[in-house]
Order: structure tokens, then C-alpha cells, then sequence
């Protein structure tokens, strides 16, 4: 049973956009997936969560001081096993702010802008 649990995660690929591509990214890395394939998906959530409120993002502004803020910068649960893939609409500064939040020197991202 455990032989047949570690072929299929061996085969994992996530894939999303914008709030599923932070999710693709974060299950991605947590699974250590193949590959993972991401449009326009956001990489860190503080920039959001600074701004966020009790009426605007009610959800970052209540977990923004507890742990599960850990989650908010996926950059510290990059694998360096996995392929990321990462799409993105040039002409939007938000998704290309989002894309340089990732690169480190021990980061390989695959950019494909559009």
C-alpha cells in the first residue's frame, strides 16, 4: 500500500490561477509535486494582509498575527525538486511584483509571460 501511495505522489501536478495558483504553489511544494503550473497566482499574501481589515479580507486581517500567517509567504515551502511553471500577464504590476517575490538563488522559475 505505502509502494502505491509513493508512485502516485511521484506523479503529482497541481495547477491553478490567481488564488488557486498560490494554492497549486503551496500544495505543490507541500506534496513535493513533478511540476507545478501557475497563472497570474499570488506568492506572498502580506502585502494584502497588511491592508486587510475586519470588513476588506476579513480572513488575513484575523490570521495575520498566528500561525497560520506562516502560510501567507509560500517563498520558505519552495521545493528545489519541484519544476515551478509560472504564467503571467505582463502588462499587469501586480502579477509582476507577485513573480519577483520568488526568485532567490536557489530557485529555478520557469517564466512565461503573456
Amino acid at each position: 500500500m505505502v509502494e502505491n501511495r509513493n508512485a502516485w505522489l511521484s506523479q503529482v501536478i497541481t495547477v491553478g490561477s490567481s488564488a488557486g495558483g498560490y494554492a497549486a504553489v503551496l500544495y505543490g511544494s507541500l506534496l513535493k509535486a513533478v511540476r507545478v503550473i501557475a497563472f497570474n497566482a499570488q506568492f506572498s499574501l502580506m502585502p494584502a494582509a497588511h491592508k486587510a481589515s475586519n470588513t476588506h479580507d476579513p480572513l488575513l486581517f484575523k490570521y495575520l498575527h498566528t500561525d497560520r500567517a506562516s502560510y501567507f509567504q509560500l517563498k520558505d515551502f519552495l521545493q528545489p525538486s519541484v519544476k515551478y511553471y509560472y504564467f503571467l500577464s505582463v502588462g499587469c504590476a501586480e502579477d509582476n511584483e507577485q513573480s519577483r517575490l520568488l526568485l532567490t538563488p536557489h530557485f529555478h522559475l520557469n517564466l512565461y509571460a503573456a
